[in-house]
C-alpha cells in the first residue's frame, strides 16, 4: 500500500502500530484500506460510466438494465464509503472508525489542528453525500418522497466527487508522510481484471456477434 512495495499488508500494519501505537496504528491501517477501496471503486465506476458517450452506448447496446443496476449500486456504495470515512467520532452511543476519530486521538496538537481543518473542508464539500445517505439510501425521507414541492437532494457532479476522493487521498497521505515518511500511490488502484477487462469483452462481442452466434449454431447442429 505504501511506497515500500516489498512489504506485505501485515508488515505495513505492524509498522503503523510500531510508529503510532496500537490503537492509532490499527485504526489508521483500517482507514487506509477504506480509502484504497473508495479509490478503486471510483476508478472502476469512471471506467464504466465516465469515459465518453461511445462507452455508454456500448453498455446500453449489450445489457442496459444490468448496467443501470450496476450504476445505481456503485453510486450508492461510493456515497456510503465517503460518509463512513468522514463520519463524526460517534453516532449516538456508537463509536465510528472514521478520520474524525483518528484525528481526535492524535497527540501532535499543531498537526492535529491542521488535519482537522482539512477534514472539515472535506466534510463540507461532501455534505451532499451525507444527505443522500441519511435521506434516501440508509433511510427514505417522507417529505422528499411524498411532497413534490419539498427541497430535493442536491446531485453532486462527477467532478465534485473526483475532488472529494482526491481530498481524502491527500489528507491520508499527509498523515502517512508525517508519521512514516511514505505515501500511497492511488494511481495503481485500478485492476486489470475489472471494468477495463469487461469493456474489452463487450467490444469484442459487439464486433463479432453475428459470427459468434453462427459458430454456436453450427456447433449445436454439428455443421
Amino acid at each position: 500500500m505504501g511506497d515500500n512495495r516489498n512489504q506485505t499488508a501485515e508488515e505495513y500494519k505492524q509498522e503503523l502500530i510500531d510508529t503510532m501505537g496500537n490503537e492509532l496504528g490499527f485504526l489508521f491501517y483500517e482507514l487506509l484500506n477504506d480509502v484504497y477501496y473508495l479509490s478503486s471503486l471510483w476508478e472502476e465506476f469512471k471506467e464504466l460510466y465516465g469515459v465518453n458517450e461511445k462507452r455508454i452506448n456500448l453498455l446500453n447496446q449489450t445489457a442496459p438494465y444490468l448496467f443501470y443496476l450496476v450504476h445505481t449500486i456503485f453510486w450508492k456504495e461510493l456515497i456510503l464509503t465517503v460518509t463512513r470515512i468522514t463520519d463524526p467520532e460517534k453516532t449516538g452511543p456508537f463509536v465510528n472508525a472514521s478520520l474524525y476519530l483518528f484525528i481526535s486521538k492524535m497527540k501532535d496538537e499543531p498537526f492535529k489542528e491542521e488535519c482537522k481543518k482539512e477534514l472539515e473542508f472535506v466534510n463540507a464539500s461532501s455534505e451532499f453525500c451525507r444527505d443522500w445517505r441519511n435521506k434516501w439510501i440508509a433511510h427514505k425521507d417522507y417529505n422528499i418522497t411524498t411532497n413534490p414541492e419539498a427541497k430535493q437532494l442536491s446531485n453532486g457532479s462527477r467532478n465534485d466527487f473526483q475532488k472529494i476522493v482526491e481530498m481524502i487521498q491527500q489528507l491520508t497521505n499527509k498523515i502517512q508522510a508525517h508519521y512514516l515518511d511514505s505515501t500511497t500511490y492511488y494511481i495503481d488502484c485500478k485492476s486489470i481484471h475489472g471494468a477495463e477487462s469487461l469493456i474489452e469483452i463487450l467490444e469484442y462481442w459487439v464486433q463479432n456477434k453475428e459470427q459468434i452466434i453462427k459458430d454456436r449454431i453450427a456447433k449445436v447442429w454439428g455443421e
